[in-house]
């Protein structure tokens, strides 16, 4: 349970400015409890519009609540469109599994504000460039978003042999004291899009200004929900450590996959496009993903990320999170269905959820170009992090994993080093084993 005490009593009616409030977790034996004074504001764009609004929060200072890794800058998710109560949840447990760059962790919250029942809402991190998202330093790197419904007061600009939407999201360049080193950095960043989608565009040097792999993982976890939102553009994010020499676009984080599960095309979570493509035709981006699908590299790369998925089982993972999701949070869905009229009938349709999930897989699967793939793969089992050797770092990164938390470098391919089928405890004597010998 989460409580936003309003300095005031006052009610959240804007994006554009924070008022003052208190924050309070009650974990009830399940997380810690927490207090601490936060900054409340809207958040969202067509999701803004709904009557369950969605929230972001600021904190003074760095905070880890339900145990998550320490940040300033949060979200609450309302997730108000009828059946969409765990579509994100789904889709950020898929990322986390398919290895995508920075996943977003989901918490399941009742919230209260003011006193007031407010729904069930889900709490995670806000993407940027923090240590709890993006963990690059604002001078060090950006992230981007491409958007093609961006708001009013904001600024998109078109580039490239796509003509992308790209919105500078972090850093806030308009903040910048120096005016002439904002505008440098702008188009810094506007190039670093336009020479990548040439790279796509001619189908040449990919690897070159490309984390493939990164944006392979991406892409199967938008391929596998159906979310065809990046298509539009929308909500779809890359970054860049410009401090890395050998510093690549990478697509992610994540986001909003309010659209997916086949809502798009048929207004229902998980009834209809097992079988469709993710790219959607008539759309501003739709081109761009086409033709990076079908570059050589990018389809090897593809194919890799989907074997360790496969091979991994990943899917009836999935399937039991959906059912363990719901078990947990089956008694806030009955009052958000009290509040808002939506939560009602979710356990009736897990095995429908569960089976359209493998069906989907089961479609994507048959259709993947086979290729040799030995060049792409790291042969050191327990090398997690893929640095060509086991240390004390793989450990920290397994028991990371098996605490809940994914990092950007963690290997799943590598991690089962008793080589049980499974990713569990039980590989950690093996890997400091391979430690010591």
């Amino acid at each position: 349970r989460v409580d936003i005490d309003i300095e005031g009593g006052k009610t959240v009616t804007s994006k554009d400015y924070y008022l003052d409030a208190n924050f309070r977790i009650t974990g009830f034996g399940i997380y810690d409890n927490f207090k601490d004074s936060v900054q409340i504001k809207g958040r969202g764009n067509s999701s803004w519009s709904h009557s369950k609004k969605p929230y972001r929060l600021k904190f003074e200072e760095k905070v880890k609540p339900f145990g998550l890794t320490k940040g300033k800058s949060w979200v609450l998710l309302a997730n108000a469109q009828k059946g969409a109560l765990m579509a994100n949840a789904i889709a950020m447990k898929i990322g986390q599994m398919a290895g995508a760059k920075y996943p977003n962790h989901i918490i399941p919250v009742e919230l209260y504000m003011n006193g007031y029942y407010m729904g069930n809402y889900m709490f995670t991190e806000k993407v940027g460039m923090a240590n709890n998202s993006v963990d690059i330093d604002e001078e060090d790197g950006y992230v981007v978003e491409l958007d093609t419904y961006g708001s009013t007061d904001e600024t998109i600009y078109r580039t490239g042999n796509y003509n992308l939407p790209v919105k500078v999201a972090e850093p806030d360049l308009d903040e910048y004291i120096n005016e002439e080193y904002a505008k440098d950095r702008r188009a810094a960043i506007l190039e670093d899009s336009r020479v990548m989608q040439d790279a796509v565009y001619m189908g040449e040097g990919l690897e070159d200004v490309m984390d493939v792999d990164a944006t392979a993982r991406f892409f199967l976890t938008n391929d596998l929900v159906l979310n065809q939102e990046i298509n539009h553009p929308k909500s779809t994010f890359y970054h860049k450590n410009e401090s890395d020499p050998e510093g690549k676009i990478a697509f992610g984080p994540l986001w909003d996959f309010d659209w997916g599960f086949g809502y798009e095309s048929g207004s229902n979570y998980c009834y209809s496009g097992q079988t469709s493509s993710v790219i959607k035709t008539s759309m501003a981006a739709y081109s761009f993903w086409q033709d990076l699908t079908n570059i050589e590299i990018f389809k090897k790369h593809y194919y890799k990320v989907w074997k360790e998925f496969l091979e991994n089982n990943h899917i009836e993972e999935i399937k039991d999170y959906i059912k363990e999701y719901y078990e947990f949070v089956e008694e806030s869905f009955q009052h958000n269905s009290t509040k808002w009229g939506d939560g009602n009938g979710y356990g009736s349709k897990l095995s429908t959820m569960q089976q359209w999930m493998e069906d989907r897989q089961n479609f994507i699967a048959k259709n993947l170009t086979k290729y040799d793939i030995s060049d792409l793969v790291h042969t050191l089992l327990g090398d997690i992090d893929c640095n060509d050797a086991v240390t004390i770092r793989d450990i920290a990164l397994l028991n990371s994993y098996l605490a809940g938390i994914t990092e950007e470098d963690f290997n799943l391919a590598k991690a089962d080093t008793d080589k049980n089928g499974t990713i569990d405890a039980a590989d950690l004597p093996a890997l400091a084993m391979a430690i010591a010998t």
